[in-house]
């Protein structure tokens, strides 16, 4: 949640990481850029896209927002963007 909360949208880049903190219970940290991908305003997926190896909500709703966002159908942007990131 760190890395996506400091996540820079208009840049598509994490700034000013290195110097944060973890708080003890984190279960993941990294360092450097990254990207965060699907959710709900994610525009570089359609809004009936799909995922690549998870086909339904509850093979992972640990991954998902808890609604579908209006206007939408696919998996792609019902991900939660605080939990979806990638190392660049």
């Amino acid at each position: 949640m760190l890395l996506a909360r400091g996540l820079d949208r208009s840049r598509g880049s994490a700034s000013g990481l290195h110097h944060r903190r973890v708080d003890e219970g984190v279960l993941f940290h990294a360092e450097g850029k990254c990207s965060q991908f699907g959710g709900p305003e994610d525009t570089g997926v359609s809004p009936s896209e799909g995922l690549a190896f998870i086909f339904d909500v509850d093979q992972a709703p640990q991954l998902f927002l808890p609604y579908q966002p209006s206007g939408t159908t696919g998996l792609a942007r019902r991900l939660n963007p605080y939990v979806m990131l990638r190392r660049l």
